[in-house]
C-alpha cells in the first residue's frame, strides 16, 4: 500500500510554489523528476533526493537551481531550458555537460561527478565554475571567460593550456599538471596549484593579487616566476636549494620549509607576516636570516621561533658593518685604478 502511495505520489503529484514561487522539496524521497509547472518564478530545490533523470524539467527556472544530492547521470532533458543565477548538480553521476543551455552565464556547480571533460560547458561565465573531484584531463578550447572562481582541484588535469580568463581565484590542487603555460599574466586573486608535479615557474602569472601556493610540487627553482604577491606565498615541499627568482616583498606569509635550502640568497627583503624556513638544510638559520636581511613579522626556524624585534638591533648593525665594507672595497678598487692610469 505504501509503495503504491508512492508510486502515485511521483507520477501525478504537481508540486506547488510558496508565495514567492519558490518550489522546494529536498529530502523528500523522489525517485523521478516531479510534475511541475512549465515555469518556475522562483528556486527550485530538490537536493538530497533519489532522482536519476529530469524527463519533465522545467522549460523556465527564474531563481536558483539545486539538484545536488541526487543520482542524475546526464543532463538530456534540460535541454533548451532557461536557467538563472546559480545552478547546482554537485554529488551526482553526470558524465557530460551536454544539455546545458550553451546562453547560461551565472554560477555552475559541478564537482563530485564523473566529468572526464568540460565540452558544452557555458563559453562565458558571470559567477563561478566548480568542476572539482571528477576525472577531467583537459580544458575546453572553446571556454573563454569565468569572471567568478575556477575550482577543479582533484581532477586528472596534464595541462592548462587551454584554461579560461579567470577574475577571480583559481585553484588546481591535486592534479598532474606539469606546467602552468596557458595562465594568464595577471590574476585578481588567489592561485592554488599544490600537489601536482610543476617543475618550473616559468609561465606563471607575475602578479598575483591574493594568495600563491605552488607546495608539493617538483620545483628546483623559483626563477622566472611571480613578481608580486599581494598576500601568502607558499613554496614548502619542493626541490628548493636557494630562494632566487622570489618576490623582494611578500604582502602576508612566506613559507618555504620542508625543501633542500643550504642558503637564503634570494628570500624577500620584506614580508608582513611569517617567514618560515624549517625543515631545511641551513646552519644556524637565525644569522642566515640576519645575513640575507630578510624583514618579517616573525620567524618560523629549525632554531625556534622569534620575533623581528629580537634580531632588530642585531640585523642594524650587521647591516652598518657591511655597508662600511662595501665603502672600503670600493675605495681599494678606486685606488688601484687611479695606480693603473699612472702607471700608464
Amino acid at each position: 500500500m505504501l509503495q503504491f502511495i508512492k508510486e502515485y505520489f511521483d507520477k501525478f503529484f504537481i508540486l506547488k510554489s510558496d508565495s514567492s514561487g519558490n518550489i522546494i522539496y529536498p529530502n523528500s524521497g523522489l525517485t523521478e523528476f516531479p510534475k511541475m509547472p512549465s515555469k518556475v518564478k522562483g528556486k527550485l530545490n530538490l537536493n538530497n533526493n533519489l532522482i536519476s533523470n529530469l524527463k519533465g524539467f522545467p522549460k523556465e527556472i527564474c531563481g536558483d537551481l539545486d539538484l545536488s544530492y541526487n543520482k542524475i547521470t546526464n543532463l538530456n532533458d534540460i535541454e533548451g531550458s532557461f536557467l538563472n543565477n546559480y545552478v547546482n548538480l554537485s554529488f551526482n553521476k553526470i558524465i557530460s555537460l551536454k544539455g546545458i543551455n550553451p546562453e547560461f552565464d551565472g554560477s555552475l556547480d559541478v564537482s563530485s561527478n564523473k566529468l572526464e571533460n568540460l565540452e558544452h560547458c557555458p563559453k562565458t561565465l558571470k559567477g563561478f565554475l566548480n568542476v572539482s573531484d571528477n576525472s577531467i584531463t583537459k580544458f575546453s578550447k572553446h571556454m573563454v571567460i569565468i569572471d567568478g572562481f575556477l575550482d577543479c582541484c582533484n581532477n586528472k588535469l596534464e595541462d592548462i593550456i587551454d584554461i579560461p580568463i579567470v577574475g577571480n581565484f583559481i585553484a588546481l590542487n591535486n592534479n598532474k599538471i606539469k606546467s602552468l603555460k596557458g595562465i594568464q599574466s595577471y590574476l585578481n586573486g588567489s592561485l592554488y596549484c599544490s600537489n601536482n608535479e610543476i617543475d618550473s615557474l616559468l609561465y606563471s602569472p607575475k602578479k598575483i593579487k591574493g594568495n600563491f601556493d605552488c607546495s608539493d610540487n617538483k620545483l628546483t627553482t623559483l626563477e622566472g616566476g611571480v613578481i608580486e604577491v599581494e598576500e601568502n606565498y607558499n613554496c614548502s615541499s619542493n626541490l628548493l636549494t636557494n630562494l632566487k627568482g622570489c618576490p623582494e616583498e611578500i604582502g602576508g606569509d612566506f613559507n618555504c620549509s620542508n625543501n633542500k635550502l643550504v642558503s637564503l640568497k634570494g628570500a624577500p627583503n620584506k614580508i608582513k607576516g611569517d617567514f618560515n624556513c624549517n625543515l631545511n638544510l641551513i646552519k644556524d638559520v637565525k644569522k642566515e636570516i640576519i645575513k640575507q636581511g630578510i624583514v618579517a613579522k616573525r620567524y618560523i626556524t629549525d632554531e625556534g621561533i622569534f620575533l623581528y624585534k629580537e634580531i632588530e638591533e642585531e640585523m642594524k648593525k650587521y647591516n652598518i658593518k657591511n655597508k662600511e665594507k662595501i665603502i672600503i672595497q670600493n675605495n681599494k678598487v678606486k685606488i688601484n685604478q687611479n695606480d693603473f692610469g699612472l702607471s700608464i
